[in-house]
This record gives structure tokens, C-alpha cells and sequence, in this order.
């Protein structure tokens, strides 16, 4: 098989009828009385003291099974606290009206601000319909406009048996290949997993394991409550048992020559995310524990949290705070002439309001040497991958930070076997 040009173009025609709300609700229907027409627009109005739930409206469309569908829509929100916010998303039915699958767009992470939204799904093999959602997840006012649901042309698989032809350039990429890798949180060494039967056996099959792929790059998650066990942010604890689970797989990969990026999660933290200036100083602690009093030189990257485009405006942040927060840890790491590249975004679900939203806020860009994102997709949806790629690459490109790496710290697909046994069909 000769190299094949693959065109990421959609057809012209809305599948919607009435996108622009002419007839109200006519041809819309909705789940909760939060939903409501203002200003001839759908709008999802959730008071301080309503219950968070998933009120929307939606309307349902049919394609064949196999089809890529691609849904945009503006937002607007005011006020929006917690839940994972404003955003829309795709369904699918079988013959029994029972939801089969669903995408769902990233939420829209700046309020007072129109935002576009998209989504793309597949149509599965059972489907009978889709429906197209506007929801909001939380509280506060948010309002839609300008609606498309649309068929893309997708890319085609190749044959595993084919031959691929692949053909290179002379141009040089901006800077050098980052990297392949994985994820290790570091915690295999501990009590908890040696009391369930990890051992000396164990230990060598993972750690030969870990040379044989021969990586570049590993992803570690740190948790607050291993190092800063009160939550305070100011009195640190180096020693504790996952610590030191820590400390042995980060001697394995410092003998390999793998680059490690410490990737911060906060399960359980109570506000873990301020005074923006305590957490800033208590990054510092533990990067300087890590690398200058414990000589972890393999340590080069570091991410605030992991996925904050779902969990950071639940746990009451802003875009602004997050903006800060990576500000001040940079300038903390340079008073403690601390050689570490901050790596942002770390978004996942396939968004792109997040990563947009980092890469062209000039005050974060800034401050960030790299930028990531998150995919998971189903195995029937492989084929969109590419869109995945070029959105960002194009928001990159817009903001002018197309020199910084784009990276992928997580990646995978699945089909039902993924589920629970009992809901496996084979």
C-alpha cells in the first residue's frame, strides 16, 4: 500500500432540526425544570441550594452504525460552582432504548466567556439512535447557541496485513523527540502490597520488566497526604512508607537513565490547592528533598494534578488560581535553583477546552516548557486519534507555542471486555 493521504472534513449538513431555538422547544426536549428558554436561547439555570445533577436539554438523531458524528456548540456560564460543569455530549441507544455509549466534550473552564465545545463519537454496532446533549453539572446559569451535529469523513484503517509506506522529509522538528514511556506511581515496594504477596520473586520479574522495555520517560503520581500527612502545606514527612516505595523505584529508573515527572494528586486533601503560596513553597520542599538531599537527578518534570479539566473547578478552583499556582511554583523553583521543566494542561476525556485555555492564556503558556494530554478512547473510535492531534496542534499553532513539546502521559482503548465480568458480552 502506497502512503495515503487521510482529509479530516465533515459534510456541511446539520443533523439538527431547529438549532437555533426558533420554535423554542419544539423539536427539543428537556429533563429538569432548571431547564428554561431565555432570550431565545437553551438555558440551564441550577440555584445555590438545588441539588447537582445532570439537567439538560437534548434531541435525538439516527445514522448508521459505524458513522463519525461531530457536535459544536457555544456556551456561556455565569456563576458555575462545582460538578464538572457546562459541557455536551453523545449518546447512543440500542433497540431497547437502553444507553449503550457516550462521549462527552470537556466543561467549558471560563465563566462570563462564549466557548466552543465539540465532541466526536462513533455510532456503535447496535445503535438505533443517538442523542445530542446540553448539559450542566453543577451550579450556576449556563447558556447554548449555535448548535451542529454533522457526519465526518473519517480516516480508514489500514490492514495489519498491508504494506505501509512512510514518507520523511528533511525538515527538522523544532525540538528533538521527547520520549517513550509509562506510568509507574511508585508504590510497589510498600507494606500494603507486600502483605498481599509481593516478594523478593516479584520485586525481580518488575524490575527486569522495567529494563527490557527500555523507556524514556516514566509519569509518577505523588500524593500530598505521603509527604504533608497533616494538609497544612508546612510540616512535611519524607519518611512514610509509600515514601519509601518511592525512593526505590525512583533509584531503578536514576540507574537506567529514564527521566521521571512527579505528577501531584491530592485524594482525600481538603482544599489542597491553597494559599496558592504554601503550596508553592511545599512543592519546593519536596523537589528539594527529592533531588538535592536525596540526589533523585532523574527528576525532571513536574505536573500540578492530575486531569484538572474534571477535577479542579470540583474542588472550588479557578483558571485563575490554577494560572497562579504554576506561576508561583516556577518562581520557586528558581530561588531554589531547582532545574525543573513544568509540563501543563494534563488533560483528559478528549476536550479541548482545557488545553485551549492553557496553551493561549499567555500568563500560563508562559510558564509551562510543555504541554499535555489524556486519551482513552473505545475500540470501535481508533479513528479518532487524528482529530485528538490536530486540534491541538492548531490551538498550539494559534497561540503561538507550536515550539513547546505536545505530549501524550495517557493512552489507551477498550471494548466491553473492559467492563465488570457480568456486563462483558465476550
Amino acid at each position: 500500500m502506497n502512503a495515503t493521504l487521510f482529509l479530516l472534513c465533515a459534510t456541511v449538513a446539520n443533523l439538527l432540526v431547529d438549532p437555533t431555538f426558533t420554535e423554542n422547544d419544539t423539536h427539543w426536549s428537556d429533563n429538569s425544570p432548571a431547564c428554561i428558554i431565555e432570550s431565545g436561547l437553551p438555558t440551564i439555570l441550577v440555584n445555590p441550594d438545588d441539588e447537582i445533577a445532570f439537567p439538560a436539554w437534548y434531541q435525538d438523531f439516527s445514522v448508521a452504525p459505524g458513522t463519525v458524528i461531530e457536535a459544536t456548540v457555544e456556551g456561556f456560564t455565569t456563576g458555575t460552582t462545582r460538578g464538572y460543569g457546562a459541557y455536551c455530549s453523545i449518546s447512543w441507544f440500542d433497540a431497547e432504548n437502553k444507553r449503550i455509549q457516550f462521549d462527552q466534550s470537556g466543561p467549558i473552564s471560563l465563566n462570563n466567556t462564549w466557548s466552543q465545545l465539540t465532541v466526536r463519537s462513533v455510532a456503535p454496532e447496535n445503535a438505533i439512535k443517538g442523542r445530542f446533549f446540553l448539559l450542566l453539572n453543577g451550579r450556576g446559569k449556563a447558556q447554548f447557541r449555535s448548535p451542529v451535529l454533522r457526519v465526518l469523513q473519517a480516516p480508514r484503517a489500514v490492514d495489519l496485513a498491508s504494506t505501509v509506506t512512510l514518507n520523511l522529509n528533511d525538515t527538522p522538528l523544532p525540538h528533538p523527540l521527547f520520549g517513550f514511556g509509562a506510568e509507574d506511581d511508585g508504590w510497589f515496594y510498600n507494606t500494603l502490597n507486600r502483605d498481599k504477596g509481593v516478594d523478593d520473586t516479584a520485586i525481580a520479574i518488575r524490575e527486569q520488566r522495567i529494563r527490557d522495555m527500555g523507556m524514556d520517560w516514566v509519569r509518577m503520581f505523588f500524593w500530598y497526604r505521603d509527604w504533608n500527612p497533616s494538609g497544612d502545606l508546612k510540616s512535611f514527612t519524607f519518611n512514610t512508607d509509600n515514601m519509601e516505595s518511592h525512593y526505590k523505584s525512583l533509584a531503578l529508573y536514576q540507574e537506567l537513565g529514564v527521566d521521571i515527572t512527579v505528577t501531584g494528586v491530592e485524594w482525600g486533601v481538603k482544599d489542597p490547592f491553597n494559599p496558592p503560596e504554601d503550596l508553592a513553597h511545599a512543592i519546593g520542599e519536596l523537589f528539594e528533598e527529592l533531588i538535592i538531599r536525596r540526589g533523585f537527578t532523574c527528576i525532571k518534570h513536574w505536573i500540578l494534578t492530575n486531569e484538572p479539566n474534571v477535577s479542579f473547578h470540583q474542588k472550588g478552583g479557578t483558571f485563575e488560581s490554577y494560572t497562579q499556582i504554576h506561576r508561583r511554583v516556577r518562581d520557586e523553583f528558581k530561588r531554589r535553583n531547582l532545574d525543573v521543566k513544568i509540563i501543563g494542561s494534563d488533560d483528559t476525556n478528549g476536550g479541548l477546552n482545557w488545553f485551549q485555555q492553557c496553551v493561549s492564556t499567555p500568563e500560563y503558556a508562559e510558564a509551562c516548557d510543555a504541554f499535555v494530554s489524556h486519551r482513552y478512547l473505545k475500540h470501535d473510535a481508533l479513528n479518532l486519534m487524528p482529530w485528538f492531534f490536530k486540534d491541538r496542534h492548531d490551538a498550539m499553532t494559534s497561540a503561538g507555542v507550536q515550539d513547546k513539546p505536545l505530549l501524550v502521559a495517557e493512552f489507551g482503548f477498550q471494548d466491553d471486555r473492559s467492563a465488570p465480568a457480568p456486563c462483558r458480552t465476550r
